[in-house]
């Protein structure tokens, strides 16, 4: 559980980054995911 490490050991900020890298990766997916789904339903 080498991640588990890296998680518990990060500060405070590195933390914050974390999740605004995983927020962003998740708004882009869903964005493209959206994007796809609507043009397969207008096809």
């Amino acid at each position: 559980m080498e991640t588990l490490e890296w998680f518990l050991s990060l500060n405070g900020w590195d933390f914050f980054w974390a999740l605004v890298k995983l927020y962003f990766l998740l708004a882009v997916l869903g964005t493209f995911l959206r994007y796809v789904f609507w043009h397969k339903e207008n096809d």
